[in-house]
């Protein structure tokens, strides 16, 4: 997560004044203008935050950044932001011109152009470019009956943009550049409505701050998706390396073949894979046999397979599949917190056209971010949800918004408008609004704890690593 801003540790520099350290500083102490040393600690903090942000001394070019570069000067600034005086250096004796500069005062006139240029580079998103400063991101996850391809982004000759689907084909096309790689896959908003999920707090890609709310979902879904369809289907979900076995191999469809990908086991895939290509080689030796031609086929089908098998692969029958994803800081502190109350998310307000008067008018002063999604989901809903006792949304009979809150209790909170959700999404979306945050079922009793968030822009989310 991200560190910027947050309150550092004591150290020894700022535990107490040293005004007798430095064997520059000499004779009686008279002190500069407090007010000025704090304006100017305030004002340059952010400037060497700023410089770190871009090289954390975790890596070789931070560690250069701070013992070569910077030196004492981040410190220094924190101290002068503090009030401590006489950081830069002193006066010596009663005359305002006679001032000692120390190593501090040195160490902060290198440093401060480094720390403005960095300031000024993250507060304009240059870093990003030049693949510098990377955002601190939140590490969410997702749960998932489906395993992605692995794809990357191409840029083509003219300019424009593709995504390379690597299981249909890794040929790169003549001109082509390679944007970003997608080992894991990535999330598109176009497969909205082709799964599972009831999209109950918008339209989006939903993920888990509690990678056990992801996984149950993984679980859940996943056997699900095991334990339905015919033959046909259970076969189509078998791969192979990755890929479908049959956009490979002109196989069987047999229960042998779904079994043993279930149970991953390669090795019994490749006796089977032997013993039905002995089989179509007899039959397409046997004369009387009238369709010689479809068991030469078939025959060279499993023999492919062998071949296949022989350099090594995996067998699978896709389950749950629980994806790590990384979310950038800023792009969750922009989501609208569907808990927190509205007087509370100026930001969100004021991104959508309201502010704390005009907001308190309209909603009440108890509103929350809930309130604010209900109102840009619609006046006319198609239907609601109500919130049971057992903390979900279920769909009710309701006709009309002031229905649904009376079956809730006369609760707000308990009652989803389930209008065109991907309008509402869009508006936010287009309001600089990325998102919606809000507490799980395990922390919503609590008031606090760990979050789901739905995500507008399917850019935002990367997918990290899978299991």
């Amino acid at each position: 997560m991200n560190t910027m801003g947050k309150k550092r540790k004591g150290n020894a520099l700022a535990a107490q004044p040293l005004p007798s350290q430095n064997a520059m500083i000499t004779g009686t102490i008279a002190p500069a203008d407090p007010t000025i040393a704090m304006r100017f600690g305030e004002a340059v903090t952010p400037w060497f935050d700023a410089a770190k942000s871009v090289f954390p001394e975790s890596n070789p070019h931070g560690q250069a950044l701070k013992n070569f570069l910077l030196g004492s000067a981040p410190e220094s600034a924190e101290r002068m932001a503090q009030g401590y005086t006489n950081v830069l250096g002193n006066f010596r004796g009663d005359n305002p011109l006679n001032y000692n500069l120390n190593q501090n005062a040195l160490d902060m006139a290198g440093a401060l152009p480094i720390g403005a240029a960095a300031d000024t580079a993250v507060k304009l998103g240059a870093l990003g470019k030049m693949g510098l400063g990377a955002k601190e991101a939140l590490i969410a996850f997702h749960g998932s009956p489906h395993r992605f391809p692995p794809m990357r982004e191409l840029q083509m000759p003219d300019g424009t943009r593709l995504i390379q689907n690597l299981h249909e084909s890794n040929v790169l096309p003549e001109g082509a550049k390679i944007i970003a790689e997608h080992p894991f896959g990535r999330f598109s908003l176009s497969k909205i409505g082709t799964g599972e999920g009831a999209q109950s707090y918008g339209h989006g890609l939903y993920f888990a701050e509690n990678p056990g709310v992801a996984k149950g979902y993984a679980d859940t879904l996943g056997k699900r998706h095991q334990a339905s369809g015919s033959l046909t289907e259970a076969m189509e979900k078998v791969t192979f390396n990755g890929r479908p076995l049959l956009s490979q191999f002109d196989v069987d469809h047999t229960e042998d073949i779904v079994d043993l990908a279930r149970s991953k086991n390669v090795r019994g895939l490749d006796d089977l894979a032997r013993e039905k290509r002995a089989r179509w080689e007899e039959m397409a030796a046997d004369e009387s046999y009238p369709f010689r031609d479809y068991a030469v086929q078939k025959r060279d089908a499993y023999s492919s397979l062998v071949n296949e098998i022989g350099k090594g692969g995996e067998l699978d029958f896709p389950g749950g599949n629980l994806y790590h994803v990384d979310i950038p800081d800023d792009q969750i502190d922009k989501m609208l917190d569907w808990d927190k109350p509205l007087s509370k998310q100026p930001e969100a307000l004021r991104a959508l056209g309201y502010d704390a008067k005009t907001a308190a008018a309209e909603f009440g002063k108890d509103a929350t971010g809930q309130t604010l999604a209900n109102k840009i989901a619609g006046r006319k809903p198609r239907a609601f949800s109500v919130r049971g006792a057992d903390g979900h949304f279920m769909k009710s009979e309701a006709k009309t918004y002031d229905e649904a809150v009376q079956l809730a209790g006369g609760n707000q909170k308990n009652v989803l408008i389930l209008n065109k959700p991907e309008i509402a999404s869009q508006i936010m979306k287009e309001a600089g609004i990325p998102g919606i945050k809000y507490l799980d079922a395990g922390s919503r009793g609590a008031g606090n704890g760990t979050r789901n968030f739905v995500v507008f822009d399917d850019q935002i989310p990367k997918i990290l690593k899978r299991e």
